[in-house]
């Protein structure tokens, strides 16, 4: 008899799959999370074949007229409303966990879709201020490049009339990414005072002579 392929933590469309269940008369079954918050009991085959791929929010909302269901546009605005509506999503501590919500005109699809138009290949929805909510005006659709570039630790910063990301002003200036982001995340400094204080660089001072290793002697 084959081995068991444990599926904890895999995940199948919109499932994710937590446990197996303790009932085996119908074969391996395993407890699958919803992305839309659901619970549901599926067995493996039907995991792994792809033949079920929801708890069946799928199927309700193909009835749907706006016939965008299934498509590339409609599982952004629906993953967007799970990280910040719902407490057990993976992504929800650095969403809804942190404030960060959307345009409450943006609980229906359409309203979505009349705002941000059609996802374009290979791009996704971006925050430009990373710290505001899903909106009309603070959000794009924005390669990975111009996302990963859009992180909290790579935060915009104005100073004498320009404003450019954190890496860029670490790079300019000679500083470290970690550095400038350590002056005003932990240390709380000003920003003028963050990007003007030099680094100091300490040496580690000379070894007495008496612990010195002695020359080799040939």
């Amino acid at each position: 008899m084959p081995s068991l392929i444990d599926l904890r933590g895999e995940l199948f469309g919109r499932l994710t799959v937590l446990e197996r269940t303790s009932d085996r008369s119908h074969g391996a079954q395993w407890i699958c999370k919803c992305d839309c918050g659901a619970q549901t009991v599926v067995l493996s085959y039907n995991l792994r074949s792809g033949h079920t791929r929801s708890c069946g929010c799928f199927s309700r909302e193909r009835s749907t007229d706006h016939g965008y269901y299934g498509t590339r546009t409609y599982e952004v605005w629906f993953r967007m409303k799970s990280r910040c509506d719902d407490k057990k999503s993976p992504q929800y501590p650095d969403y809804g966990g942190r404030g960060i919500a959307y345009d409450p005109r943006w609980t229906s699809f359409e309203a979505f879709l009349e705002d941000m138009g059609e996802r374009p290949p290979g791009l996704s929805i971006d925050r430009m201020d990373n710290d505001g909510n899903y909106t009309k005006e603070n959000c794009r659709w924005a390669t990975q490049k111009e996302q990963s570039r859009n992180k909290r630790n790579n935060r915009r910063i104005t100073f004498n009339g320009r404003t450019q990301c954190l890496t860029d002003w670490a790079k300019e200036l000679g500083f470290k990414t970690s550095t400038l982001l350590a002056r005003l995340e932990e240390l709380r400094w000003p920003i003028e005072k963050a990007l003007t204080t030099p680094v100091r660089y300490w040496s580690r001072p000379p070894m007495p002579a008496a612990r010195r290793c002695p020359p080799l002697v040939s």
